[in-house]
């Protein structure tokens, strides 16, 4: 099969225990709740570094460093274009229809 000509981009945070998952947090506790974020966000980067696309890009925010699983990520991340997230975060932006 050949590539498709087209970017796949993953928007995601960084799963650190307290700022992940907040309201699975609340019911599991933070550092459950950061190993789920963790084990689905390696799910995802997973799935999409098999697809035979131009360029695989991560739109990242947050500290890796203090994730769980994170030499994981890192490794997984090692494929991919990773960009830092522009903004402040309390905004929400308003789509064209």
């Amino acid at each position: 099969m050949t590539g498709v000509d087209c970017t796949l981009l993953v928007v995601a945070k960084a799963p650190v225990a307290g700022l992940a998952k907040t309201r699975l947090a609340a019911g599991v506790g933070p550092e459950t709740a950061a190993e789920l974020a963790a084990a689905a966000l390696l799910d995802t980067l997973d799935a999409v570094r098999r697809v035979d696309a131009t360029a695989h890009v991560v739109a990242l925010t947050g500290d890796l460093d203090l994730a769980p699983r994170a030499d994981e990520l890192h490794d997984m991340l090692a494929g991919f274009v990773v960009v830092p997230q522009r903004g402040d975060g309390r905004r929400r932006r308003r789509w064209a229809k």
